[in-house]
């Protein structure tokens, strides 16, 4: 149940980042998602310098990744 719902999230943020990258910043969808992660993103944001595209959804979503492989693996 833990990893189907990391998998949920891993994919929801990678539309995120791929609605930033299109330029689909001010749709309805887009929005929805922002007000989603922004609390998620915050603090990774506060480390990570601007870019054009949100390098704090990367990292977030590689630690998902990681996460989902480590508990596969049964190291966590």
């Amino acid at each position: 149940m833990i990893i189907a719902t990391l998998n949920v999230v891993s994919l929801l943020l990678l539309l995120y980042v791929l609605l930033q990258l299109v330029g689909e910043a001010r749709g309805k969808v887009y929005s929805i998602m922002d007000r989603v992660f922004s609390f998620i993103l915050a603090p990774i944001r506060k480390l990570m310098p601007e870019f054009k595209i949100d390098l704090a959804a990367i990292v977030l979503l590689a630690i998902l990744r990681l996460a989902v492989f480590l508990i596969k693996r049964g190291k966590w």
